[in-house]
């Protein structure tokens, strides 16, 4: 015993999902990013047994019969994987070929503003809008009525969203149709679902001082855990209970310590 095993705590968490849950093959582990917070309990049961053969009470009989594990983990680097675990869903690359002539069609009202491109297939709808050729915008019967840029209407190119001015000379609630064309581009897209987030948890420690123990966790259950503030003066992270299971024959948590050579 002595100073050499005192010690702050720091490191790397990194999880691997599994390909598929009734197998728990582990698809490759991914890191969580910096890690502010990381934390592990453990939890016993016990059944007890009390004597009445004395006046006073005594314990005769003490045995375990549950142990669970359990933790936590915060990370404030808020990544497309990170954040589609949040949500349950899956988080991935989507590439758009460029589009001339494409066209939106609106029920149009002052001072509102209307995402380009929106289909079932297409929710975020489309970015990148080119300026030239011009955006058009017509209405009216059979689209006999033109409107202006900049009187009518604000284009947002980059974002692909219009905005019908207050000052404008639409008729509220009249259909519009927007003429537009873009470039190609990519972005991730997550959609969210009701996945359960389940896999391989690894701890690599990096203590500048102290015993380092790498931890390896077979099996483990990620629940998100508290709020992801998409605004405030703090970073955003996000929280995640860690509940940890017997994957077969193996122990729960595995700790190695640092090689000796």
């Amino acid at each position: 015993m002595g100073v050499e095993n005192y010690k702050i705590g720091r490191g790397e968490f990194m999880f691997s999902l599994f390909v598929d849950p009734l197998t728990r093959v582990e698809r490759g582990f991914l890191p969580f990013g910096n890690c502010p917070g990381g934390t592990f309990n453990r939890t016993v049961e016990r059944i007890e047994h009390m004597s009445s053969m004395t006046g006073v009470k005594t314990k005769d009989f003490s045995q375990i019969v549950s142990s669970t594990m359990a933790g936590s983990v915060t990370t404030d680097e808020v990544s497309a994987n990170s954040m589609a675990m949040f949500l349950g869903g899956t988080a991935a690359d989507v590439s758009f070929t460029s589009g001339t002539g494409v066209t939106s069609v609106f029920n149009a009202y002052k001072g509102a503003t209307y995402q380009l491109g929106v289909t079932a297939s297409r929710p975020n709808g489309l970015q990148q809008i080119k300026s030239t050729p011009a955006v058009t915008v017509t209405g009216g019967a059979g689209g006999s009525t033109s409107y202006t840029a900049g009187t009518d209407y604000t284009i947002d190119y980059e974002r692909g969203t219009i905005t019908f001015l207050l000052g404008g000379t639409i008729t509220d609630g009249g259909q519009v149709t927007v003429t537009y064309s873009h470039d190609a581009y990519s972005r991730f897209q997550i959609n969210s679902g009701a996945i359960e987030i389940e896999g391989a948890l690894r701890f690599y420690d990096r203590a500048e001082f102290g015993q380092r123990m790498d931890w390896y966790l077979p099996w483990v259950k990620l629940t998100p855990n508290g709020d992801v503030n998409l605004i405030g003066d703090e970073l955003t992270s996000i929280s995640w209970n860690v509940e940890v299971l017997k994957k077969g024959a193996m122990a729960e948590a595995y700790i190695a310590g640092k090689p000796i050579v």
